[in-house]
């Protein structure tokens, strides 16, 4: 994988290339987990069809008992999730620009046969954070973390457009709050399953605290590394 990814780098690999649909990061992600790109409620014209702008109003009102039914439109490049406020704080677009979507993604199915799943993600949370202690994590300063890339640029680690469970209200964690200990990790708290990548290994180890396994879905998208597996 190493390997592969050094190429990467440099060159473009499409060899013997198969997908299920073809685009930017937003279609794929929201493909991978919601199994088409359809059901948007609302999204700017340059990566949809058939949905009018959000409205402004800052970061809409999201959570789990937040049920909301699919739109009519369908993604078809890059956009920011309106339910998340890096959106805004570190894209800085307006809710115009960004998009929301309606109907059930995975998340939503595991919750409903109670199976425990998390979404990992680099720079979802502060710098300084660390798991299993929320209150390190500094909630004015989520999405600011940074490192270099191969050119040497300082980049963020986190990419609002590639969290695809914040486009959904119901799976959304607008804030990025924390999750409230490490074993509550891959279960229903604040966090609403989103987490930062330092959560996916806890306290420092493939196992959690007490001994208790990681989600039994969980997808990661690191800082370059970008993998969705089972987890159990």
């Amino acid at each position: 994988m190493t390997a592969l990814w050094n190429y990467a780098q440099h060159f473009t690999l499409a060899d013997n290339f198969y997908g299920t649909n073809y685009g930017p990061s937003t279609p794929g992600a929201l493909n991978v987990t919601a199994g088409n790109t359809y059901g948007v409620l609302c999204g700017p014209s340059f990566a949809v069809i058939n949905a009018s702008p959000c409205a402004e109003g800052g970061v809409a009102p999201a959570g789990p008992d937040t049920v909301v039914g699919g739109g009519k439109g369908t993604d078809y490049s890059d956009a920011d999730p309106c339910y998340d406020r890096c959106s805004y704080t570190e894209d800085h677009n307006t809710a115009a620009q960004t998009i929301a979507m309606g109907g059930k993604n995975i998340g939503v199915l595991l919750d409903e046969r109670r199976i425990t799943w998390g979404w990992f993600e680099g720079g979802y949370a502060s710098p300084g954070y660390r798991p299993g202690d929320p209150g390190s994590d500094d909630l004015a300063e989520v999405c600011t973390e940074k490192h270099k890339n191969i050119g040497g640029v300082e980049v963020l680690d986190y990419i609002p457009h590639h969290e695809p469970f914040q486009y959904f209200a119901q799976t959304a964690n607008p804030n990025h709050l924390p999750p409230l200990s490490v074993a509550l990790v891959g279960s229903q708290d604040q966090a609403n399953h989103q987490y930062d990548l330092r959560d996916f290994w806890g306290g420092g180890g493939k196992r959690q605290a007490a001994g208790r396994l990681l989600p039994e879905a969980a997808g990661l998208r690191g800082r370059p590394r970008r993998l969705l597996r089972p987890a159990r």
